[in-house]
C-alpha cells in the first residue's frame, strides 16, 4: 500500500467536516507553528489525535490537492527579508485547490509581533501575471512597488485538513511535496510538513502529540525551502540547521 492510501485509510476513522463548517475557524489573524517530521510517523500521529479532531472532506475527498504560485522581484527580495529575519515580512501567491477549482490570490504577512496575517482576494485565474486589483491590495504593504514583482516557485502537495472539535484550531499536514523554479524540479519524498494554527497559543491534543513524537517547532516555510532546494548558489545560512533536518527525513530528485 503506497503512502497516499495509507494516509487515507486513516483518515477515514475521523469524523468529517465541510468546507462551510469550517468558516468558523478561518484564523487569518493566528499564530503559526510548523513541524517536520517522517512520512512514516504520519499515522502515529493521527492515531494520536484522533478523537479531539474533524476532517476537511471536500466531494468525498480528505486528501486534498493544493497548488500554489510564489511572487517575488527578479533579486527575490521577499526569499531575503526571511532570511534576514526581518521583522515584518510578506509572502505573495496565488494558490489553486485543484479538488474544488476555488483559487485565491493571497499576501501572507508575518508581524513584528510573530502574528500571521492573510489578505485575500477570491480568483479562480491561474493567470502567471498580477491583475490590477491585485496589485491594488499589496500597494500600501509592500515596501516597493508591486510592479517589480513575477512568478517564481511553483508547488504542489497534498493537504489534511483537522480542525479541533472544541477550540479555534486547526491542523494542516502537507505531504507528496515537489517545488519547480527556473526548471528545476524537485520531489521532496518522506516530508510531511504538520503546522499547527490557533487564535491564541494552547496546548492541544496534536501539539502533545508532536511532543510525544519528540517534533519540536521550527519548519522552514515552504517558500524559502522550494527556493534553496532549487537553487544550489542561493544562500540560505540562517536556515541551515533547518535544511540539515530536512535533508535528514526526505530524499530529494532533481528531474
Amino acid at each position: 500500500m503506497n503512502r497516499n492510501n495509507k494516509t487515507q485509510e486513516s483518515l477515514k476513522l475521523l469524523n468529517p467536516i465541510s468546507i462551510q463548517e469550517m468558516d468558523r475557524v478561518r484564523l487569518l489573524s493566528r499564530t503559526d507553528r510548523k513541524f517536520l517530521m517522517d512520512s512514516d510517523e504520519l499515522d502515529e500521529f493521527l492515531d494520536k489525535i484522533g478523537n479531539d479532531y474533524a476532517v476537511l472532506e471536500m466531494n468525498g475527498k480528505r486528501l486534498l490537492r493544493y497548488e500554489t504560485s510564489y511572487f517575488d522581484t527578479p533579486e527575490l527580495k521577499l526569499y531575503f527579508m526571511h532570511l534576514h529575519g526581518v521583522g515584518k515580512r510578506f509572502k505573495v501567491r496565488k494558490r489553486f485547490y485543484r479538488d474544488s477549482s476555488i483559487g485565491f490570490f493571497e499576501l501572507k504577512t508575518k508581524t513584528n509581533q510573530g502574528k500571521t496575517e492573510k489578505q485575500r482576494i477570491e480568483n479562480t485565474s491561474e493567470a502567471k501575471t498580477l491583475s490590477q486589483d491585485e496589485k491594488n491590495l499589496l500597494r500600501n504593504e509592500l515596501p516597493f512597488s508591486p510592479d517589480e514583482l513575477e512568478m517564481g516557485l511553483f508547488t504542489g502537495y497534498d493537504r489534511v485538513t483537522l480542525v479541533n472539535k472544541e477550540r479555534n484550531e486547526r491542523v494542516t499536514i502537507d505531504l507528496g511535496l515537489f517545488f519547480i523554479h527556473k526548471e528545476v524540479k524537485k520531489e521532496m519524498h518522506n516530508l510531511v510538513i504538520v503546522e499547527v494554527k490557533q487564535d491564541q497559543k494552547f496546548l492541544s491534543t496534536a501539539l502533545k502529540a508532536l511532543r510525544n513524537l519528540r517534533r519540536k517547532p521550527g519548519g522552514l516555510s515552504k517558500y524559502c525551502l522550494g527556493l534553496i532546494v532549487t537553487n544550489p548558489d542561493l544562500r540560505f545560512n540562517r536556515f541551515k540547521p533547518l535544511t540539515l533536518k530536512v535533508n535528514k527525513l526526505i530524499r530529494a530528485t532533481t528531474t
